[in-house]
């Protein structure tokens, strides 16, 4: 198994994990800022507009992290049985 044995691998995915996390964070101050300064009429309009933009970046931002640290050669390395 790919976890147990390479160090790399455990980094590819924490890393990850990690900017998830902080942009969760960040998305929820967001919506707090945004509950507290604009209409209530306008807040669940952008609320709702908000989510998705935010999980395309962490898909993009993701798929960049994964590229650079390598997942895709380690996977296919025939290390992963």
């Amino acid at each position: 198994m790919l976890w147990k044995r390479e160090p790399a691998f455990r980094r590819i995915w924490r890393v990850p994990t990690a900017i998830r996390g902080v942009a969760m964070l960040l998305d929820a101050a967001a919506r707090i800022v945004m509950a507290h300064t604009l209409p209530v009429d306008l807040v669940p309009r952008l609320g709702a507009s908000l989510r998705p933009v935010t999980l395309v970046l962490l898909q993009l931002v993701n798929g960049v992290c994964y590229e650079l640290a390598g997942l895709w050669r380690l996977t296919r390395s025939g290390s992963a049985a």
